[in-house]
């Protein structure tokens, strides 16, 4: 419950404006991985990709974005199994 309450402050405290890109994509791959971690899956694969977006203008960044496409992709998997055993509980 904790990091629920923390993750709302967190999130709308990001001015993109104020922070330098490198910065702001440091605090967007935080906040995805509180989403992840509270299985929030939906929000976490948008932010992922928002980081590995961003982090492909920067010829130092742009070496991490394979790990934000696998933790995306991670995030949608277990979404979707997630989903099956709902199904299956049904």
């Amino acid at each position: 419950m904790l990091l629920r309450t923390l993750l709302t402050p967190y999130d709308t405290m990001i001015l993109l404006t104020e922070l330098p890109s490198s910065t702001a994509n440091a605090c967007y791959k935080d906040a995805a991985d509180l989403h992840a971690e509270l299985e929030e899956y939906p929000q976490a694969i948008a932010l992922y990709e928002q980081v590995a977006n961003g982090s492909l203008s920067s010829a130092l960044t742009k070496y991490s974005v394979k790990e934000y496409w696998l933790r995306s992709s991670l995030c949608a998997l277990a979404m979707a199994v997630r989903v099956g055993r709902s199904i299956r509980l049904e």
